[in-house]
């Protein structure tokens, strides 16, 4: 009972730090093994360094080291690495007897009676390492189960945790990149728009309340609709079309825009989506289009001057 409401109590704690779910996960062992002592260390990438993460107060109480080392190096712990080293849990219920794996601790340190640890492993590496002391009678193999149980509900909690910040962060990063984007880039489905950036809206004139309650069809040129509303269907059912179409934007003020589309089939909210980027191109179109009749009155003129040559 106690050991389920602790991993319950977990998903209550969830969005507290990670100090303070250590140190309630320590509270914890301590409950479930009726141990006055407990500590708490993670490993790193390659098992070379354990750092210790919390302790119970009790064992803060205690210890009357002048300096209470935090990271250990795991080839040069004693017993209480042993936890690491055969990848299991280890009970020690007479401390005092004679172990070839124990290294002695340092003047200050509380008197070890007895001690359990246990390691958490996760993908074949070992993350995480709890222990706990004391205990007025033996442990016992429930107890390590008990504690191990424990132990994985804190490590997969903070894995989680790790992974959404994780997952925030490269959205962060995709939008901002897409905020910041020269291209008009949105999504939509059938014909209700779900996303649109901020060049979207410089584009169209229109706020971004406005562009999701508008059927997208209607920013669109009325001769281009039906073609493009035929581009969408077809690439919503997976054919194999061309991924870009000129099409022109009609915005709020009457403008007209000549534009490429690109769109691309996406998964977006669980759902088939489309993916699109418009690229503005009439500034482009203008310039094109002046060149070429500068070009033609350069010839022009040629042909002019040769005839008149020629005359």
């Amino acid at each position: 009972e106690l050991l389920l409401k602790y991993m319950l109590g977990f998903y209550e704690h969830a969005k507290k730090s990670d100090e303070d779910l250590r140190a309630y996960a320590v509270e914890g062992a301590c409950i479930i093994t009726s141990s006055p002592l407990a500590y708490l260390a993670f490993m790193n990438a390659d098992e070379s360094e354990l750092t210790m993460y919390a302790w119970s107060t009790s064992a803060m109480a205690e210890c009357a080291m002048v300096e209470k080392p935090i990271i250990y190096k795991t080839e040069k712990t004693g017993l209480w690495g042993e936890a690491v080293r055969q990848r299991r849990p280890v009970i020690t219920n007479d401390y005092a007897a004679p172990n070839p794996a124990k290294k002695g601790y340092p003047g200050g340190h509380p008197r070890i009676i007895r001690h359990m640890n246990v390691p958490v492993i996760d993908e074949g590496r070992v993350v995480l390492v709890a222990g706990v002391a004391n205990k007025v009678s033996d442990y016992t193999e429930n107890d390590a189960n008990e504690l191990l149980l424990l132990m994985q509900g804190l490590w997969n909690l903070q894995k989680g945790k790790r992974l959404e910040e994780e997952r925030r962060a490269e959205e962060e990063k995709y939008r901002m990149v897409v905020e910041n984007s020269s291209d008009a880039i949105y999504i939509y489905r059938g014909d209700q728009l779900l996303f649109a950036n901020r060049r979207v809206l410089e584009l169209t004139g229109f706020s971004q309340d406005e562009l999701m309650a508008r059927n997208i069809w209607d920013s669109v040129h009325p001769d281009d609709r039906a073609r493009l509303a035929e581009a969408r269907d077809r690439r919503t059912a997976g054919e194999d079309i061309p991924h870009s179409f000129s099409a022109r934007v009609v915005t709020r003020n009457g403008e007209v825009r000549a534009c490429e589309f690109t769109v691309t089939l996406i998964t977006y909210q669980d759902q088939p989506s489309l993916l699109g980027i418009i690229r503005d191109v009439t500034e482009k179109q203008q310039l094109e289009a002046e060149r070429q009749a500068a070009f033609e009155q350069i010839a022009s003129a040629e042909e002019a001057l040769r005839k008149q040559y020629d005359a």
